[in-house]
């Protein structure tokens, strides 16, 4: 009786060691690439291998982080991994003889015999660490590990893009201009053109932040040209050829959408006339303070990660006003814009591209005036 009980033992005993088996890890192992050599898969949709993985865990509650497994640590493996006892078999079994030859007895023994004694590698620096989860904690897939620090860089754009829309701002532009100024006195019939020989100009614009779509603005300009002579104007002279002209205003913009903004400016602004004296032939430069409202409605074509091209129309309405017997009508003046910017974020100074052109006409009491004017600035956020 004591020998059947014997040779139970040892036929039973081969059957247990299998049911769960030690495995050493290796250099850059995880939990999923041990499940796919388990189970003979190199499939990454194999749903078998997210199920193995978790047996591993809950196999191997020590492991204080599964997702970074420590080359040298040794871990069981379930038992019904049969390519992987293979894998273990060949590893553990002398190069000389063959596992199938083996007896089940000395086969267990063989790799008992052989297997190496546990010892810690330096451990390598893992490319994509994750959290720790804790021993219960399901293992998730690779894909989702990637797809993590994607997203957390995603929110980081969106949030660092929220941040630079919607803050305090101080936008100060210098800028050239050309200007072309053409009057008409269909009294006498007669025409005058001057030309600038230089105009410049600096705007400064703050901007106050109300919430995330509104801003207050409150700005102020100033243009300072020189003409030239009147052409073609034989035997006529101007008193002064120099002007220097101001503006204020103030009023709020609105974003409809991240890429359409929408400016409502009151305005104080000065305008240069030239006027016909009542000797004929004699004109004068006049500078003239209007009352108005501009609307300026722009237009994101291109926003990328660096740069926004864009387009405005800009409406200017100028009220009626008086000065020395003269009446200056209102009138309506149309303006085109093309600007580029850069989008660095709030925390960069931001540079900004401004090509403006502006055809205005304006009737007075005594002619009518037309103005060209074309303008190049480059202003800056802070």
């Amino acid at each position: 009786m004591f020998m059947k009980l014997v040779t139970a033992a040892f036929l039973i005993t081969p059957c247990l060691a299998w049911s769960q088996t030690e495995y050493t890890v290796r250099e850059g192992d995880t939990l999923l690439k041990i499940a796919d050599r388990s189970l003979g898969s190199t499939d990454k949709k194999d749903p078998r291998r997210y199920e193995y993985a978790k047996n591993l865990v809950k196999l191997n509650p020590k492991l204080k982080n599964p997702n970074a497994l420590v080359p040298g640590q040794t871990i069981l493996l379930p038992g019904d991994a049969p390519s992987m006892k293979e894998a273990a078999v060949k590893e553990t079994a002398p190069a000389n003889e063959k596992v199938g030859s083996l007896k089940p007895v000395a086969a267990a023994a063989a790799v008992i015999a052989a297997k190496p004694e546990p010892h810690v590698a330096a451990p390598a620096a893992p490319a994509a660490p994750l959290p720790a989860p804790s021993p219960s904690a399901e293992v998730k897939p690779e894909a989702a590990a990637k797809e993590a620090p994607e997203k957390k860089e995603e929110h980081a754009k969106e949030a660092h893009s929220a941040e630079a829309a919607h803050h305090n701002f101080i936008f100060v532009q210098p800028r050239y201009q050309s200007v072309k100024l053409t009057s008409e006195d269909e009294a006498n019939h007669t025409e005058a053109t001057m030309k600038s020989n230089s105009s410049v100009g600096f705007d400064l614009q703050y901007g106050k932040i109300i919430n995330e779509r509104w801003h207050l603005l409150f700005q102020a300009g100033l243009t300072s040209t020189r003409f030239g002579e009147i052409e073609d104007g034989a035997g006529t002279n101007v008193g002064h050829k120099s002007e220097t002209l101001k503006s204020f205003g103030v009023g709020v913009a609105y974003e409809a959408t991240p890429s359409l903004h929408v400016d409502l400016m009151a305005l104080y602004t000065e305008q240069s006339f030239l006027l016909p004296e009542a000797t004929l032939g004699e004109y004068r430069l006049e500078a003239i303070a209007f009352p108005g409202v501009e609307l300026n409605i722009s237009w994101d074509i291109y926003s990328g990660a660096r740069n926004i091209v864009g387009l405005s129309v800009i409406g200017e309405y100028l009220g009626n006003a008086t000065k020395d017997g003269v009446e200056y009508k209102s009138a309506l003046e149309p303006y085109g814009a093309l600007y580029w910017k850069s989008n660095l974020g709030a925390d960069r100074v931001n540079y900004k591209v401004t090509l403006t052109y502006k055809h205005g006409h304006q009737e007075t009491s005594v002619n009518k005036k037309k103005e060209d004017v074309g303008t190049v600035g480059v202003g800056f956020y802070f």
